[in-house]
C-alpha cells in the first residue's frame, strides 16, 4: 500500500494548520489558569505550583512548535529539500511528555485516592508508566533533535512513536473505565440524587479522558497511514493541549460536582471527601449542612422543641469564643 502523494498541502501546510490550532488551544489553557486561580485560592500549595508548571511549560511548547513553523516556511521557503530536521518539534516534544505525565499522573493519582482496594493499585501502576513513558520521550526528543534527515526520524523512531502514543491512550483509557466502572456499579444501589451526582462524575470521567485518548488515536493512525507527510505532526503538536485543558477542566469543574454534593448520598459524599482532601486545605462545608439538618430533623421528629428553638440561639450562630451571635 503506498502513501499518499506529498504536497505542500500534507506538509508544511499539515504543520501550519496544526500549530494554529494548538495555539488557540494555548489561549484555552490560559483562561482556565486565570480562572483556577481566582476561584481556587484555598488549593494547596502543591496543586497551585503545578498548575503554573503546566502553564510555564505551555509556553515553552507553543515558542517551539511555532518556532518550526517559522522554520520550515522562512528560513527554508523555496528549499523544502534542505529541511531535513525537527529541531524545534524535538523540543517541543520534551515539553509535551512532562505535560503528559503530569496530567496522567493527576488522573491516576485521583483513582489511587479514590478507588476502594484493590482496584486503586490500577492509579499506582499507571503512574510508574506515565513516568516510564516520560522516559520514552526525552528520547525520541533526542532522536527528533539529531537525526540527520526527516526520512531517518520518521524511520528510526517509528517502533518509538507508536510505542508512546499507544501507551498514552492505553493509560486513559484505563484510569477513564476504572473510575466509570466504579462510579456506575455504585449508581446501581444509590438513591435518586445519589445517581444524579453519580452520572456527573460520569460525565466529568469521560471529559477528561477519552478526549485525549481519542486525540491520541488520531495521531497513532495518522503516522501510521500517512508517515511520510505532516498531518501527524501537526495533530500531535496539539495532543500537549488536551492533557493541559483536560487536567485544568478537572480542577475547575469541581465547583459544579460540589453544588451537586449537596444532594448526594453517604457513598459518593465519602469519595468526595477524598478528593477534597487531595486538593483543598479548608474542610468542606458539607459537614456544616450536614449538622444543620440534623437539627431540623430533630425539631420534626420532636414538636415540644419548637418553643424552645424559637427564643433560644442556635449553635451555628454563636460566636465559638464568646458565646454571642455574629453580628
Amino acid at each position: 500500500m503506498t502513501g499518499p502523494e506529498i504536497t505542500l498541502a500534507n506538509t508544511f501546510g499539515a504543520l501550519e494548520i496544526g500549530t494554529m490550532v494548538a495555539v488557540c488551544l494555548f489561549g484555552i489553557v490560559t483562561v482556565q489558569t486565570e480562572y483556577y486561580f481566582r476561584e481556587f485560592r484555598e488549593d494547596r500549595l502543591w496543586l497551585k505550583a503545578t498548575v503554573a508548571f503546566v502553564w510555564i511549560l505551555e509556553i515553552g511548547h507553543t515558542v517551539g512548535i511555532c518556532m518550526e513553523v517559522y522554520r520550515a516556511t522562512i528560513l527554508f521557503n523555496g528549499r523544502p529539500l534542505e529541511y531535513n530536521n525537527f529541531k524545534a518539534i524535538g523540543v517541543a516534544t520534551f515539553l509535551s511528555g512532562l505535560i503528559t505525565m503530569i496530567a496522567q499522573s493527576f488522573f491516576s493519582f485521583r483513582a489511587w485516592r479514590l478507588l476502594p482496594n484493590p482496584y486503586r493499585f490500577i492509579g499506582l501502576v499507571c503512574i510508574v508508566a506515565s513516568v516510564v513513558r516520560l522516559g520514552f520521550s526525552t528520547w525520541l526528543s533526542e532522536v527528533a533533535i539529531t537525526a540527520p534527515s526527516l526520512a531517518a526520524y520518521v524511520t528510526g523512531g517509528r517502533w518509538l512513536i507508536t510505542m508512546l502514543l499507544s501507551m498514552g491512550t492505553a493509560l486513559d483509557v484505563v484510569v477513564a473505565f476504572s473510575m466509570m466502572y466504579f462510579f456506575l456499579t455504585k449508581r446501581k444501589n444509590a438513591l435518586q440524587t445519589t445517581t444524579r451526582m453519580v452520572d456527573r462524575l460520569v460525565g466529568f470521567t469521560i471529559r477528561t479522558g477519552f478526549l485525549t485518548s481519542l486525540t491520541a488515536v488520531g495521531v497513532l493512525v495518522a503516522f501510521r497511514l500517512t508517515s511520510d507527510t505532516y498531518i501527524w505532526v501537526g495533530i500531535y503538536v496539539c495532543l500537549a493541549k488536551m492533557y493541559s485543558n483536560a487536567f485544568l477542566s478537572a480542577l475547575n469543574g469541581r465547583h459544579e460536582l460540589r453544588k451537586t454534593m449537596g444532594t448526594s448520598g453517604l457513598v459518593v459524599e465519602n469519595s468526595t471527601s477524598n478528593l477534597d482532601r487531595l486538593t483543598r486545605r479548608k474542610p468542606s462545608i458539607s459537614v456544616v449542612v450536614d449538622i444543620q439538618t440534623e437539627r431540623d430533623i430533630e425539631l420534626q421528629d420532636n414538636p415540644h422543641n419548637w418553643e424552645r428553638s424559637a427564643t433560644t440561639p442556635s449553635s451555628s450562630s454563636l460566636d465559638k469564643k464568646s458565646g454571642t451571635p455574629f453580628p
